[in-house]
């Protein structure tokens, strides 16, 4: 009996220990993504669910230059939960933390073993630097499962070619969230592949399941709109106008270049040859990704693009640490990780509710509402639809003619509140002096604020 009892609890016990590591780091990437502010990159996706719900149509009655693979998913979540803010975050959350999940079994198949848990926690980490309602976040995700599927397949099972074509469904899917990082996952995995098949490591069927799988999601596309109306939104205006106002100093992107390539050096020395080429893969993709940041290199991004690399850097330190320093080394990660922990200064230091309190005394009306240039999560907390096309207006980024045409909408169906936050915009050197701020301020007058939310009523 007792013999019973002791098994038992010691199964227990081991299995609290599986366990506990996740429920830790579930935890704290709830904790770093608690707050509910009013965040312009999640607005994006709020607001453009929110304008699907409603019937609208992406690019044939709103604008935007995202693929919209992340906004219909959230207005189908929406369909079967409800439109909920708790909704959006509920699903964004179990998404971002599969990806943590997703680099812990590709460690696994790599060979960590002291390190396993590091890229994960270093992925929850560096989490605290973007939103999670998000297009990035979701592309990212999508991405680490296809590397994971991707490796399983080049294991050569019986499986394989369906493990290839899973792969290949989630690398077109990661397009679909993300057009230029999609497509350069896409273009790495076919350059590995090509040399995989020349040196007849797989056959036909095992590629072309690949392929086909990248390829499906991607023509599904021209189900819903015309290849015209995709290119000119998602390839003409990203391409033309979002360098203009997204250009920033290199410094932090050639830093990460030089220690990620003195790294990857240090790791090819002491590589064992069977997980060769899943490394070498894995540090080409993890350059192509960093090279995607080059259209906005910040931290976010940057980390984002990372993310498959902190594996390497996992191995480096199995390679090269002593029990010593591994336990100095851990003590200083955990000490950084306390200062991740600390919420970061936001842009939006306005609460949710005390907004809406302003809103619903200025603007009893919800359907006249512009929330610029670029709050487009207002709409959707008002349960308002945006009465004009673009969720943001940004000078350099939106065309001359689209603020014409915004202008000239007011003209004759002026908004009874106008809501701005230009701390939000600092980043990409706004300029105030353009036709649609300098129609506001003739039109209207300051009435109230709450933090960097200004709000404006007819005078």
């Amino acid at each position: 009996m007792y013999e019973k009892i002791f098994k038992t609890n010691k199964n227990f016990i081991s299995e609290t220990k599986k366990v506990l590591p996740w429920f830790v780091a579930g935890l704290f990437l709830l904790l770093l993504h608690s707050q509910h502010q009013l965040n312009s990159d999640e607005g994006i996706v709020l607001n453009a669910a929110w304008n699907i719900i409603n019937g609208k149509n992406l690019y044939l009655n709103t604008f935007e230059f995202y693929p919209p693979l992340t906004p219909y998913l959230l207005a189908w979540w929406w369909k079967i939960t409800e439109p909920s803010f708790l909704s959006a975050v509920f699903l964004s959350y179990l998404i971002s933390f599969s990806g943590a999940i997703g680099l812990y079994l590709i460690s696994k198949k790599i060979g960590l073993k002291k390190w396993l848990f590091l890229p994960s926690a270093l992925f929850i980490l560096s989490s605290s630097f973007w939103t999670l309602i998000n297009h990035n976040a979701y592309n990212l995700a999508a991405i680490i499962w296809f590397v994971y599927f991707f490796i399983k397949a080049l294991a050569k099972t019986k499986n394989s070619k369906y493990y290839f074509l899973l792969s290949g469904l989630l690398a077109g899917l990661s397009v679909l969230f993300l057009q230029h990082r999609g497509l350069i996952v896409i273009l790495v995995a076919l350059i590995f592949l090509v040399w995989l098949k020349y040196k007849k490591q797989i056959n036909f069927k095992e590629f072309n399941a690949f392929t086909l799988g990248a390829i499906l999601p991607i023509i599904s596309l021209f189900i819903f709109w015309s290849p015209i109306i995709l290119y000119k939104d998602l390839w003409l205006f990203p391409l033309q106008n979002y360098p203009a106002t997204n250009r920033l100093p290199l410094f932090l992107w050639l830093a990460c270049l030089i220690i990620g390539l003195v790294i990857s050096a240090c790791v090819v020395l002491r590589i064992d040859k069977k997980q060769c080429f899943n490394i070498v893969f894995l540090q080409f993709l993890s350059l192509g990704l960093l090279i995607t940041s080059l259209s906005r290199a910040d931290a976010t991004h940057i980390f984002q693009a990372l993310a498959l690399f902190t594996i390497i850097i996992a191995l480096s330190f199995e390679f090269y640490l002593t029990k010593k320093q591994d336990k100095r080394l851990i003590a200083l990660l955990m000490a950084l990780g306390m200062l991740f922990f600390i919420p970061r200064p936001l842009f939006e230091t306005a609460t949710v509710n005390m907004v809406r309190q302003k809103l619903n005394q200025y603007c009893p009306n919800p359907q006249t509402i512009y929330a610029g240039p670029f709050m487009p999560g207002v709409y959707f907390e008002k349960r308002t639809l945006n009465t004009i096309p673009y969720s943001f207006m940004i000078p350099g980024q939106q065309t001359k003619e689209q603020f014409e045409e915004v202008v000239n909408y007011f003209s004759l169906h002026k908004p009874d509140c106008v809501i701005l936050n230009y701390a939000v915009v600092e980043k990409f050197d706004y300029n105030k002096n353009n036709i649609l701020d300098n129609f506001i301020n003739a039109n209207y007058k300051k009435v109230d604020s709450v933090g960097n939310v200004y709000i404006y009523t007819q005078k």
